[in-house]
């Protein structure tokens, strides 16, 4: 592999780390909220739907988090 196209991976994890700073960004906001209802709203579906939203939202972080790295480890067994 070329420098050029090594060098457009590293661009390709630099990316995939923004997109994990933004989803853990909202995953915040969405706790706040979350800590922000009442305790009777928490239980409800309300709380339920937003806990099922930070649950995968984390989900998303972990895929990408995996593919980095396999990008990463592709890269040094290229070089």
């Amino acid at each position: 592999m070329n420098k050029q196209r090594r060098q457009q991976l590293y661009d390709a994890i630099a990316a995939l780390e923004e997109a994990v700073a933004v989803i853990q960004d909202i995953h915040s906001e969405e706790d706040e909220a979350f800590n922000n209802l009442s305790e009777g709203l928490q239980c409800a579906k309300t709380g339920e739907s937003m806990q099922d939203a930070m649950d995968k939202l984390d989900g998303f972080v972990d895929k990408i988090e995996s593919v980095k790295g396999e990008i990463e480890e592709f890269i040094e067994n290229k070089k």
